[in-house]
């Protein structure tokens, strides 16, 4: 029991420092050399970083202690341990690769693999119980509550910071960030849903088994054929 409880923790950390690190990535090497700008907590520390020169790694570690305080009275010691770590990360993450050339200065390429790269690190952190913005952590609170997904009440979101980046750096910027976005909460829900997802249609019907056939030879579909009476009637369908 014990060692498959170590064997769970290093398998959470991985996960959150392997999401983390596609995150930095997306953030370092492909969106902030173009100015497209991130959302959330990053995005209002990236702001602030372009106007004063303050370290990104030091404005999201600032701005995020609130809320890494927030989680550990909500949520308990063990996800604010994970959202702390991650915090940290991120910080060491970004700072490590900001002297390092972007990897295309196409702002194109840039929004779309950012914003891919961006989704399924934020994803793959979620979707192993933490996070690693302010942000997040709020969205993940009102999930809990609503039938909204993460990924859209993060959009919503980043709606008012993209106005506020709008306002600053012009519309354009503020367009290039949403559309960077839009593609990373669609990463961001399907990272955390899963890929293995299903559909599964129920026909209920007395002849089950021709309708089975015709389904196998018009579209290469098997089926399940399943004995069902009504619970009044007794009789089977």
């Amino acid at each position: 029991m014990q060692n498959n409880r170590v064997v769970s923790t290093i398998i959470h950390y991985l996960m959150i420092t392997v999401g983390v690190a596609i995150y930095s990535i997306a953030l370092e090497m492909f969106l902030m050399p173009n100015l497209v700008l991130d959302g959330g907590l990053t995005g209002i520390a990236l702001m602030i970083n372009y106007q004063t020169g303050i370290m990104l790694g030091i404005l999201t570690f600032l701005l995020n202690i609130p809320f890494v305080l927030l989680s550990w009275h909500m949520l308990g010691l063990r996800f604010a341990g994970s959202y702390f770590y991650a915090m940290l990360l991120l910080s060491v993450c970004t700072s490590l690769l900001y002297e390092i050339d972007p990897v295309t200065d196409d702002e194109m390429l840039s929004i779309v693999f950012g914003g891919i790269l961006l989704g399924i690190g934020v994803g793959l952190v979620i979707k192993d119980g933490a996070c690693m913005d302010g942000i997040e952590l709020l969205a993940m609170m009102v999930n809990k509550k609503f039938p909204i997904s993460v990924g859209q009440i993060i959009l919503v979101i980043n709606l008012i910071i993209f106005s506020v980046v709008a306002f600053m750096f012009g519309i354009d910027r503020a367009l290039l960030s949403l559309l960077t976005y839009i593609i990373a909460s669609k990463l961001i829900d399907q990272v955390e849903a899963g890929f293995n997802e299903a559909k599964q249609t129920i026909i209920i019907c007395n002849n089950g088994k021709s309708i089975a056939n015709e389904i196998y030879a018009r579209l290469g579909r098997t089926m399940t054929i399943l004995d069902a009476r009504g619970l009044i009637s007794g009789k089977k369908i």
